[in-house]
């Protein structure tokens, strides 16, 4: 009876049991046992079945293709379909390293009854009491991804909240959130650092919509797109517009609790410039294209910056530190974003070139060119407009600044009415 009760403790050996009441039953000499071995036995069972039940669900997610419904048994109810995903996997790594402390008691237990058969039952309950409460906690994640379909990011900010003064169950809930912890660095890294955004299950709360971002796009390109199903990553533009750059957004549904509204902000911005500045938008529109300038966001220490990261994994989540990392990472590509607009954008001689000519510092030439618009533009169609606007006011910068001064080619009038006409009336 001793042996038969430690290999029910240490696996299930038959899909017939549903609850402890019909454990005791499986004993041949049940009828002699004493009312107070049967609830012994009964005592025994409820930890062994709690058992059998966590152990269960961890096998159905970590081999999923040696289990199915039909094999799931009594102990574990497939009421809902089985989560998938990297973090419901690393999740089940937790909790079988948690397990492996009851399996090694359970082997101990049986060399210390080989050597002393005469034990009792109360030794062996007295042995395996203390992982009563652990289970029922276990039990209680696990229902909580089941009923609530608990998923990805989402698991480390639940599994926070059951560290707690308990001894065990905080350093359990630390085993289960440090095996769920590199899934969740892993994403930040490739994300920020790289600006890679790997996600098949989309578990991370930064979300590839597939899409152009309107932000980067003029109201001329969104009227052209609106209505449209083909991808605008591909699609080239005649007018000398921006090209299109992919829409990345936060899925808040999927933000840790620990994780305020800033961070996670700071997140989406810090990956959508690595992304744009690693995947140059023009080079899907213009095959010819080439940087005159080597870029390097991270000044050769995006390693250091991947380490630091990383070294997240290692402990429970610090908010200091965690927001102490992300603010460095966000001051480093500000600052390559400054240097990105200075030297490659030009920005100060683009500055220079606004204030020149919309500060009335071309008076001139705005007189004479809304001078010879008004008398050509009153007979002139909506449709022709914007060319005829653009070639009067090339024609009369030219007549006025000759070839000595070209600066004027890099502007370009847009119409915002339906029709300019009305304008000149």
């Amino acid at each position: 009876m001793i042996h038969e009760c430690l290999f029910n403790l240490w696996d299930n050996l038959s899909d017939d049991i549903s609850d402890e009441n019909n454990w005791a039953y499986l004993f041949e000499l049940n009828d002699f046992l004493h009312p107070g071995e049967k609830k012994l036995l009964l005592m025994i069972a409820a930890i062994a079945i709690d058992f059998h039940k966590i152990n269960g669900f961890v096998q159905k997610v970590l081999n999923p293709a040696l289990t199915s419904n039909d094999d799931c048994g009594t102990l574990v109810r497939c009421t809902s379909p089985q989560p998938r995903g990297m973090y419901i996997t690393a999740f089940c790594n937790g909790i079988d390293k948690v397990l492996q402390d009851y399996r090694d008691e359970i082997v101990n237990l049986e060399n210390t009854l080989l050597q002393n058969p005469q034990l009792p039952l109360l030794f062996i309950l007295s042995s395996v009491e203390r992982y009563r409460k652990l289970f029922e906690v276990l039990l209680s994640m696990i229902n909580l991804i089941q009923k609530s379909n608990i998923r990805g990011c989402l698991l480390i900010g639940r599994m926070h909240n059951y560290i707690c003064g308990v001894d065990q169950i905080a350093k359990a809930a630390d085993v289960i959130i440090q095996s769920i912890n590199p899934m969740f660095c892993r994403h930040l890294c490739n994300w920020i650092i790289y600006g890679d955004l790997v996600d098949t299950y989309e578990e991370f709360f930064i979300v590839d919509e597939k899409t152009s971002d309107e932000n980067f796009l003029y109201p001329e390109q969104l009227a052209d797109y609106a209505g449209s199903n083909t991808s605008l990553l591909h699609k080239k533009s005649k007018m000398h517009r921006p090209p299109p750059v992919r829409k990345f957004i936060i899925n808040w549904k999927m933000v840790p609790v620990f994780i305020d509204t800033d961070t996670v902000e700071t997140i989406l911005f810090m990956g959508r410039i690595v992304w744009i500045m690693r995947n140059d938008p023009k080079k899907s529109t213009n095959e010819t294209y080439e940087i005159k300038h080597k870029r390097d966001i991270w000044e050769g220490k995006d390693y250091e910056y991947y380490r630091r990261i990383q070294s997240l994994e290692k402990k429970t989540f610090d908010a200091i530190e965690f927001k102490m990392i992300m603010e460095e990472c966000r001051v480093t590509l500000t600052k390559y974003l400054w240097t990105v607009m200075l030297v490659e954008g030009n920005l100060i001689d683009h500055l220079h070139l606004i204030r020149d000519f919309y500060a009335l510092g071309r008076g001139e030439l705005f007189q004479q060119f809304i001078t010879v618009a008004e008398d050509h533009l009153k007979a002139e169609t909506s449709g022709l407009a914007t060319h005829s606007l653009n070639f009067i006011f090339l024609e009369t910068a030219r007549k006025i600044y000759g070839e000595n001064d070209k600066t004027y080619t890099r502007f370009e009038l847009l119409s915002i009415a339906d029709d300019l006409s009305k304008i000149f009336e």
